[in-house]
């Protein structure tokens, strides 16, 4: 089960209601509500890039993109692993590339990272809203 927000740690409350609570109270129902407020404004941000990266290419495409890969920490700050600059075109399978570090040197810190990846063009049906896309795995 996901708990979006602990509901069961809400209620209504004035000023006046919140004034009269002990100093400790002020501050949890504040810690909580910034943990909130913080995971509500995550949220749009990732509805709104995933949108942009999906939808809002109304030119032609770059023959290549950057790869920045992170490791995701939800309890510290996401580190960086490497990088790479790769061709828009299908790979007709998997393929195996060394990440580079931000210097552009192969390799992390500890030992040399890879991405496996593979590109597909995608065709749409004719009379689509979109006229092709990439699949990017």
């Amino acid at each position: 089960q996901v708990n979006l927000f602990d509901w069961g740690r809400s209620d209504f409350n004035t000023v006046r209601q919140h004034n009269e609570l002990s100093q400790e109270d002020q501050h949890d129902r504040a810690y909580f509500w910034q943990n909130y407020i913080g995971g509500v404004d995550r949220l749009a941000w990732e509805v709104v890039r995933t949108y942009w990266h999906r939808f809002c290419n109304a030119g032609a495409w770059a023959p290549t993109f950057e790869v920045l890969v992170y490791d995701f920490d939800s309890i510290m700050g996401d580190d960086f692993l490497g990088k790479q600059d790769l061709q828009l075109r299908p790979t007709g399978g998997p393929r195996t590339v060394e990440l580079a570090t931000a210097s552009g040197a192969l390799g992390c810190v500890s030992r040399a990272a890879q991405l496996t990846y593979s590109v597909e063009h995608c065709t749409i049906p004719a009379g689509a809203r979109l006229k092709e896309s990439w699949r990017i795995t």
